[in-house]
């Protein structure tokens, strides 16, 4: 299955290396150009115990890859995971 998912930080990164072990084509965006070069240079920006050799393994066996070009990517995949921050703060909705 090719999959999307859109955010490269502690979930979607960690979401994509896992989603690729189990066989899925993964392609991981982010809006950030400089975490998605760091990624790309094997510079995992979170601390997860075995993730670096996880993402290294998928990347390796042409599973994973990593963009900035979510656009192009959403449009193609199957499944589109969302994977962003959540805003430190709420909104009250009146009705």
């Amino acid at each position: 299955m090719k999959i999307v998912v859109l955010g490269a930080g502690y979930v979607g990164l960690t979401t994509s290396a896992c989603l690729a072990e189990l066989g899925h084509d993964l392609v991981c965006c982010d809006i950030d150009d400089a975490r998605v070069e760091a990624i790309n240079r094997a510079q995992i920006p979170i601390f997860e115990p075995g993730l670096s050799e996880l993402v290294g393994k998928q990347v390796a066996a042409g599973r994973l890859r990593f963009s900035t070009d979510a656009q192009t990517y959403a449009g193609r995949a199957d499944a589109v995971f969302l994977a962003v921050g959540t805003p430190p703060t709420t909104m009250a909705i009146s009705t």
